[in-house]
């Protein structure tokens, strides 16, 4: 495992220092190997400027809080899954649903396939065309997803369909405007809109 491996090298390398030094890195480097690994996936470089102005707080507190990885295009994508296991890969743009990236989505597939979490987010909602969005879900996982609407909404959590997550710091309801999926099961759905909303 990665993480463990880390800490020890660095234990044995810190042997040499005071006790105190080495105290202080050694409790540096656990909460290091703690931190979620989480990589920024971009693979079309045409909304790489509106990502970066759009989201540059959300860049900084994923750097603060994680250990992160940015992936620009599809081989450092495909060699970073190959050698690393994340907590989570976040899609920013849509470039992963265009033919060109075909191998990013194989390896997208095998990546959730074995357990891993994929978001798709940022501007991936906002440059995704409808038939694109159905073709994606339909032909990768066999979901029955589409576009649905975009509208304001107060969604609310479903804390009952994921039992083995801590939802303890998740507000139970927040108002968001966003482009919902139709056809999503009620039991897929973390948070969702209330009933009589359209999408």
């Amino acid at each position: 495992m990665p993480g463990p491996r880390w800490l020890i090298i660095h234990a044995s390398l810190l042997a040499w220092d005071s006790n105190s030094t080495m105290t202080s890195q050694l409790s540096n480097a656990t909460q290091q190997a703690r931190r979620p690994s989480i990589a920024l996936i971009s693979l079309d470089q045409a909304y790489a400027s509106d990502f970066e102005n759009i989201y540059a707080d959300l860049i900084i507190q994923f750097a603060a809080q994680s250990t992160l990885q940015r992936c620009n295009d599809v081989n450092s994508m495909v060699d970073y899954l190959t050698n690393t296991t994340p907590s989570a890969i976040i899609f920013t743009d849509p470039g992963i649903a265009t033919k060109p990236n075909a191998r990013a989505t194989e390896k997208l597939k095998e990546y959730v396939s074995n357990g891993g979490t994929a978001i798709f987010a940022c501007t991936f909602s906002s440059f995704i065309t409808p038939p694109q969005m159905s073709k994606f879900w339909s032909s990768n996982f066999y979901f029955p997803w589409q576009s649905g609407s975009y509208l304001r909404t107060e969604v609310r959590l479903n804390a009952h369909v994921a039992p083995e997550l801590d939802l303890s710091k998740c507000v139970a309801q927040y108002s968001t405007k966003a482009l919902f999926l139709k056809n999503v099961n009620g039991s897929d759905a973390l948070y969702s809109p209330p009933p009589g909303a359209v999408t």
